[in-house]
């Protein structure tokens, strides 16, 4: 089994609030099961790092001195922005009303396996974004070397 996550799923939160994950992104930021992992919210949109990813990052975070204000005041809104969920037995996870707020989804929303981490969208930013973002893609890999 592969452990990146690639693709797009466009999927409708229930009435209850839930968000069906596809099964091949659920299996590698589950394991299959119903662990718990932690929803980030950054850019405006949703993101769930797989367990490994999310640990690295949480740990380089948490190294950091609190005795450093600008350490203190990023590990604050670390805590805030991060929130754990876990997958029920259908394989849906719990979008919150504050996770709807911040990242502008009513309903419809757009799934991205974007390497280490899922990303949830909402239908309408996900429109804007890539299609301003699609004509620029040579340009960025240009500019991070990945045509090299």
């Amino acid at each position: 089994m592969c452990n990146s996550l690639y693709g797009k799923h466009e999927k409708r939160i229930d009435a209850k609030g839930r968000l069906s994950i596809p099964k091949k992104l659920r299996e590698v930021v589950f394991k299959g099961n119903t662990s718990q992992v932690f929803v980030v919210t950054l850019d405006k949109i949703l993101q769930i790092f797989t367990p490994e990813a999310f640990a690295q990052i949480d740990q380089q975070i948490q190294s950091k001195s609190p005795l450093n204000r600008k350490a203190r005041e990023f590990q604050r809104l670390w805590g805030a922005m991060v929130s754990p969920v876990t997958c029920d037995a259908e394989g849906r996870v719990k979008i919150t009303d504050y996770h709807k707020r911040y990242a502008g989804i009513s309903c419809d929303v757009v799934i991205i396996g974007a390497w280490n981490r899922l990303e949830i969208w909402s239908r309408e930013k996900y429109d804007a974004e890539f299609d301003a973002s699609e004509e620029k893609f040579a340009d960025m890999a240009d500019e991070l070397n990945f045509l090299d």
